[in-house]
């Protein structure tokens, strides 16, 4: 006789894992938040250097050019620190991702109870998911390409505006400050 054949074991993961695991991610968010005051507030500080600078330079003709090189390695450094601002967006828009990949795949199986639960090891799981999309090339501002062709709700890069905008300002000062230095140049 043959014996019956035995089903496969649903694995249990504890709600106080994913509970856990979901407060780290909420501190992702928080962290990004946080990062994204700091960087407004050091570009805002940048453009004000940039507006004491241009002023005080305007009043001391004899000092324009080099307030005007400064002024462009003002805004140049702003530039670069925008590029570095979403960079660090899509880095942590990566891991929130990963995040709530891992926390889809561990609330299929969870139970309340503490009895008979095995870990999920969601932040083995969650570099897993990191190392993955690394992979497949998404980072480094290839998500729109990626989510457009897949089904995953991702939001909007509404959180971009803000230094994609002072990016493009930092870029006009840097360009009108290499103008007029090769203008400066030339006429002297």
């Amino acid at each position: 006789m043959s014996e019956p054949e035995s089903k496969p074991r649903k694995r249990s993961y504890s709600f106080q894992e994913l509970k856990m695991f979901y407060e780290s991610t909420e501190r992702v968010t928080d962290r990004r938040i946080a990062l994204n005051k700091y960087n407004y507030t050091a570009s805002a500080a940048t453009l004000a250097a940039i507006a004491f600078v241009f002023q005080w330079s305007e009043s001391h003709d004899k000092f324009m050019i080099y307030g005007v090189m400064l002024i462009g390695a003002f805004s140049l450094s702003g530039f670069m620190f925008c590029t570095a601002w979403i960079g660090q967006l899509d880095y942590f828009k990566n891991l929130n991702t990963s995040k709530f990949n891992v926390i889809n795949q561990i609330s299929r199986n969870i139970i309340f109870s503490e009895s008979k639960t095995e870990s999920f090891k969601p932040f083995e799981k969650e570099w897993e998911e990191v190392k993955s999309l690394k992979k497949k090339g998404i980072e480094k501002g290839e998500w729109d390409i990626f989510l457009k062709t897949s089904n995953i709700e991702y939001g909007t890069n509404a959180e971009k505006i803000l230094p994609n905008s002072f990016r493009v300002i930092f870029g006009c000062i840097t360009f009108l400050s290499l103008v007029f230095i090769v203008i400066r140049i030339v006429i002297v």
